[in-house]
């Protein structure tokens, strides 16, 4: 009986002697397996003595893919480029890594994909000289979004991008007030307007942008197209005359601010076609009563229109009719130089 009870013990004793062997060893850290981005785009495994080596082979590889993007590498930088800002999320050179990607993808015609690099720089890097030259990138995918160029959608260029553009532009005033690159951006993106016919639009781009640069060597230029916006917003008689009201007045301006280019533009003949327009407004007002019956209202009209614009053919014909009268009621209405043949003031 004594031997079993003794081959027991050994074996409990073994039991336990294993028991605690597992929980020191499971007691005891193990370490985690870290990997660094090597400079041939793959990962390997490093233990924690790794760091040092890990910084010096990220600037490394930044600096060869400034070297493969100045041999024209872009599609291999674009790769490359993702992976370091992926592998290294907080390394002080991701601006630069976001710029390298950034132009890349910008010269490889991937211009929308491109903001995003260029975006990121901008909101996060304000102090740098980056901040600069995203700016500067984001202006040139700007225009040439402007002038025709599109998104791409599956690799092909399909999509219509000039919305795109002009928030850019927008944005890029907002960022950047006061600067040369804001006043290019406000410049251009009054002249994208008024080459596309949007002539309210047009008008008030010229009109801030007046505003904001008073220094501008293309103030002139838009002094001078501000005036033809406004006339342009013009529709016609029966339509509201708002647009030429400012657009006579803006020319005035133009005319005290630059004499030889309102000489050049022949500012007096474009102020004579202003009040030819306004006065044709005033005359369809006039026969708008003529036609529903209210004479008394068409006289009061025509009588404004002959002395404010006497020298339009619309003034003429107001004379013609009010000289025309033949009711005492109606005649009420008009000042007594008129039923005397004289002209007023």
């Amino acid at each position: 009986m004594i031997a079993p009870f003794r081959v027991m013990l050994v074996m409990m004793a073994l039991l336990t002697a294993v028991a605690a062997a597992g929980a020191d060893t499971a007691a005891e850290p193990q370490p985690t397996q870290r990997y660094i981005l090597g400079e041939d785009g793959a990962w390997r495994p490093v233990d924690q003595a790794g760091d040092e080596p890990a910084a010096a082979s990220a600037d490394a590889q930044l600096d060869e893919l400034r070297r493969l993007l100045a041999d024209e590498k872009y599609r291999q930088v674009e790769q490359r480029a993702g992976r370091w800002i992926d592998g290294y999320p907080r390394h002080p050179r991701q601006a630069e890594a976001h710029m390298i990607r950034g132009e890349a993808r910008r010269l490889r015609s991937h211009l929308y994909r491109s903001l995003y690099d260029y975006e990121y720089v901008i909101r996060r890097h304000l102090d740098t000289e980056l901040f600069h030259v995203a700016m500067e990138r984001e202006y040139e995918i700007a225009n040439r979004f402007l002038a025709g160029e599109r998104r791409r959608l599956l690799g092909l260029p399909i999509l219509p991008a000039r919305g795109e553009g002009e928030e850019l532009l927008i944005r890029i005033q907002e960022r950047a007030p006061g600067s040369s690159l804001a006043e290019r951006a406000g410049h251009d993106l009054a002249d994208y307007y008024f080459s596309r016919r949007r002539w309210e639009e047009a008008a008030e781009a010229y009109d801030v942008f007046l505003d904001l640069y008073p220094r501008s060597a293309d103030r002139a230029h838009a002094r001078q197209r501000l005036v033809e916006a406004n006339v342009n917003r013009w529709r016609g008689p029966a339509y509201d005359p708002a647009g030429l009201i400012e657009a006579q007045q803006r020319l005035a301006a133009l005319t005290r601010e630059f004499p030889a280019l309102a000489q050049q533009m022949d500012a007096e003949a474009v102020d004579r076609e202003l009040d030819e327009k306004l006065a044709s407004n005033r005359e369809h007002s006039a026969r708008w009563y003529v036609q529903r019956g209210e004479r008394v209202s068409a006289a009061y009209v025509y009588d404004r229109l002959a002395r404010q614009f006497p020298d339009t053919e619309a003034g003429e014909r107001a004379r013609a009719w009010l000289e025309a009268l033949d009711d005492p009621h109606v005649e009420r209405v008009l000042p007594a130089d008129w039923r005397d043949g004289e002209a007023g003031p």
